[in-house]
């Protein structure tokens, strides 16, 4: 049906990433004779300005909003939510009819325009939220200039607004002059982003939390905190190991003892008796291992503790063979290495089990930074807080120890000292002790560098949970 109304509508998307298909919007309204309005027409950067816009969308008929990989400029003061999700909330809650267009997943789009990180969360969220409501997916500008024909024929239809009449032959001149003074305001304003970005390169760094295997721990970490006596668990486990060396070294004394000693004399006489020399076996050391067998509860093995038959390497001049310390041949050997284990598992038994206990105890995060600017970052520092505070906190590269610090703020300067456009690094690794007393903590990452314009801070929320299982 005929009509002289003219709608207003409000064409709301990112800029610099859709400037083609923005033209096909508006050229798709202009066909159709209504009126198109959007950032083209004003800046939406100040207070002042996004005044500007509300004002505008609520003079509109209907609000047209599209989508593809970019979030767009944020406001830090409102939760980093960007303007476009912002001229969306405010179109829902003024009630104004919308038509959404999103673009096709799987279609070719420009790296440098697809979000990554929080950001892409935040863009595919943003998705969702228009796709509340019936939308139209896109594949190309062409594609979407008939889709949003038939969209818009077809809201006007089903939803009728006031709209604006005509009222003159002039007057429809001064709209046909007003969408022409839009779109060329569009073209400088893309004009004026090629050369902005052509004269002032951006600095600009993204901050992570990561695991050991580099995934991205995204917002929100949950670790299980183990109940109980801890230390005695472990060492009990380590002592059981223990006990299983000595029944190994039994058996193969007994394998041994069950050979022929015809076996044996051949084991022996293989051995070239002019590249080897007797073993002096120390037998101080069979009694401090059977007193430590004794003060750490382990049953001692039940043969004896004897290596008579044991032979190594000495030097020699013409064949080249050098000096051995440790047996080599005999046939004592094979328990006399089964010895050698129980030694230096007994040796080691209390470092093991602190170090046990310290990986159980304790939690490890690797911090790392992208450059997604496009110059280089050079003199790269950071620092952490915890908050609350968590006792036992240690930054940079290092093996687990048992150092015990109580600090909530670190900062350090890190090995990375220079990233490239494009490229991501590790600045290091955090390990904090586990706390009892608290349920969750925020651990916040700020990042310096010399050419970016200000700090660049990430935030992780740390959530603490018991291990109720049955000990």
């Amino acid at each position: 049906m005929a009509t002289d109304k003219r709608y207003q509508i409000f064409v709301s998307s990112t800029y610099i990433d859709l400037i083609a298909e923005r033209n096909a919007v508006i050229k798709a309204i202009l066909d159709l004779g209504h009126i198109p309005v959007g950032m083209e027409m004003f800046s939406a950067d100040n207070d002042e300005q996004w005044q500007t816009i509300k004002r505008e969308i609520d003079k509109s008929d209907y609000y047209l909003i599209m989508v593809a990989h970019r979030y767009g400029n944020t406001i830090k003061d409102e939760n980093n939510i960007s303007y476009t999700e912002k001229e969306f909330d405010y179109a829902v809650s003024s009630g104004i009819p919308r038509i959404g267009f999103v673009l096709q997943d799987g279609i070719a789009w420009n790296p440098d325009w697809i979000e990554k990180g929080h950001l892409k969360k935040r863009v595919d969220g943003f998705k969702k939220k228009i796709m509340t409501r019936p939308v139209s997916f896109w594949t190309s500008p062409e594609d979407l200039m008939t889709k949003v024909t038939v969209a818009v024929s077809k809201i006007i239809v089903n939803s009728p607004r006031p709209g604006w009449r005509r009222a003159s032959d002039e007057d429809q001149q001064t709209i046909h002059t007003m969408n022409l003074l839009t779109q060329e305001n569009m073209r400088l304003r893309g004009e004026v982003d090629r050369l902005s970005k052509l004269q002032a390169p951006k600095a600009e760094l993204t901050c992570s939390f990561i695991d050991a295997d580099d995934k991205d721990l995204g917002d929100v970490l949950k670790i299980r905190r183990s109940q109980g006596d801890l230390k005695s668990r472990i060492l009990h486990k380590n002592l059981q190991e223990i006990q299983e060396l000595v029944r190994q070294y039994d058996e193969i004394v007994s394998l041994n003892s069950s050979r022929s000693q015809l076996a044996m004399h051949a084991i022996v006489a293989n051995v070239d008796k002019h590249l080897t020399m007797p073993y002096n076996f120390d037998s101080t050391r069979i009694d401090k291992l059977l007193k430590s067998l004794r003060d750490n509860k382990i049953i001692p093995p039940r043969n004896p503790l004897d290596f008579a038959e044991l032979r190594y390497f000495h030097f020699d001049t013409l064949l080249g063979y050098k000096k051995s310390f440790e047996p080599s041949s005999g046939s004592d050997l094979e328990k006399y290495n089964a010895f050698v284990k129980i030694e230096s598992a007994l040796d080691s038994l209390h470092s093991r089990t602190n170090q046990e206990l310290f990986k159980m105890t304790h939690e490890m995060i690797n911090i790392r930074a992208n450059n997604s600017g496009s110059v280089a970052i050079d003199d790269i520092k950071f620092e952490v807080k915890f908050t609350p505070a968590i006792l036992g906190t240690y930054l940079g590269k290092f093996e687990f120890d048992h150092r015990t610090h109580s600090l909530d703020e670190l900062s350090r300067e890190v090995d990375v000292k220079f990233l490239v456009p494009g490229e991501s690094s590790r600045l290091g690794r955090m390990i904090f002790r586990i706390p009892h007393d608290l349920d969750e903590v925020k651990c916040i990452i700020k990042i310096i560098g010399r050419q970016l314009p200000s700090a660049v801070s990430s935030e992780l929320k740390i959530q603490f949970y018991d291990d109720n299982a049955a000990e």
